[in-house]
């Protein structure tokens, strides 16, 4: 049988969770071929995500347009499984479960926000998608206050789900967070991306300190991961429609949909994952057995070649829990 993982991606409505997802699947695909592993959606996910991606290119090819996020935002809770394995193996070794929400459901419904607390809770990975415009731009007098930040990617809200989702609990596995700024092609540019890294740590202060707390010490490894989910489409102004802010954003180039370092996140995860599967032990004798018989050695050895990418540096970095990446 596969391991299963729980993976939660978060986020406000609009902020691009969906976009993400799409993107990471779109592209991953090239990368771990490189390693003869494959990734496979199950068929209902594989129609959802085929949807997104057509939306996603669409948008890439609109010209100048304002956008609040990417694509339509889910109108229903969504979960997106993916088999990972050796390519042509009968079985896989892996199957991941995205649970994809309407973001609504932590902007103004309790009994739902309940619903995504604990969805975090159980878990393995968190995947926080970050509406970088709105993380970077200043006011239009010139001083940054996050306010479009707060508006636009609620990170009080998000802390305290995860302060709600942790608290008192004694974590039985280790867990990881991916901090991904999306629509980020301006920021990643040269030394943009050191100030959207130092923008990420100190628009997410509160949450990097609930993570690091005592309680939670070596139990949490956080990461910060940016993806351009369209690549040659750039952020080019903020304009004021009726009291609020609107993100405009341009064609660069004429290469249409481009994403770049889109596998980079689930690049992470499967290091994570790869760590944790390697520590534990489904029953006494198990790792023993399955050395023995060589029943995960190419797996491993597959997953491993496609966790060895993960970049560090141009806005990327693990701010916390490196012991669980190793």
């Amino acid at each position: 049988m596969p391991e299963d993982y729980k993976i939660t991606m978060l986020g406000p409505s609009g902020v691009g969770k969906t976009s993400l997802l799409t993107v990471m699947w779109d592209r991953l695909a090239d990368t771990i071929g490189e390693a003869s592993l494959q990734l496979t959606p199950e068929p209902e996910s594989l129609f959802k995500l085929q949807k997104c991606l057509k939306d996603l290119k669409s948008l890439a090819n609109r010209g100048n347009f304002q956008a609040k996020g990417g694509i339509e935002g889910t109108s229903a809770p969504s979960i997106y499984s993916f088999d990972v394995g050796n390519m042509g193996a009968r079985n896989p070794s892996w199957r991941l479960h995205f649970h994809d929400y309407p973001g609504e459901w932590i902007e103004s419904n309790a009994q739902n926000m309940n619903k995504v607390r604990n969805i975090i809770q159980e878990s393995s990975a968190v995947l926080i998608a970050i509406d970088a415009p709105a993380l970077m731009e200043r006011e239009q007098r010139g001083k940054w206050k996050g306010e479009w930040h707060e508006e636009f990617n609620t990170p009080t809200t998000i802390t305290t789900l995860f302060q709600q989702a942790y608290k008192g609990v004694n974590l039985p596995k280790p867990k990881i967070v991916i901090l991904a700024p999306v629509k980020c092609e301006k920021y990643i540019r040269g030394q943009h991306s050191e100030a959207l890294l130092e923008r990420v740590k100190s628009g997410y202060s509160n949450l990097l300190k609930t993570l690091q707390a005592d309680a939670l010490a070596g139990k949490i490894a956080v990461v910060v991961a940016p993806v351009q989910t369209v690549g040659n489409v750039s952020f080019n102004a903020v304009q004021d429609q009726d009291g609020t802010p609107r993100f405009s954003f341009s064609q660069v180039g004429s290469g249409g949909y481009s994403p770049k370092n889109s596998e980079q996140p689930l690049r992470y995860l499967l290091r994570f994952l790869l760590r944790e599967y390697n520590d534990r032990s489904r029953f006494p004798g198990d790792r023993l057995i399955r050395t023995m018989f060589d029943v995960d050695a190419p797996f491993i050895k597959a997953a491993t070649v496609v966790a060895q990418g993960c970049k560090h540096d141009n806005g990327f970095a693990v701010l916390h829990g490196h012991n669980l990446l190793n």
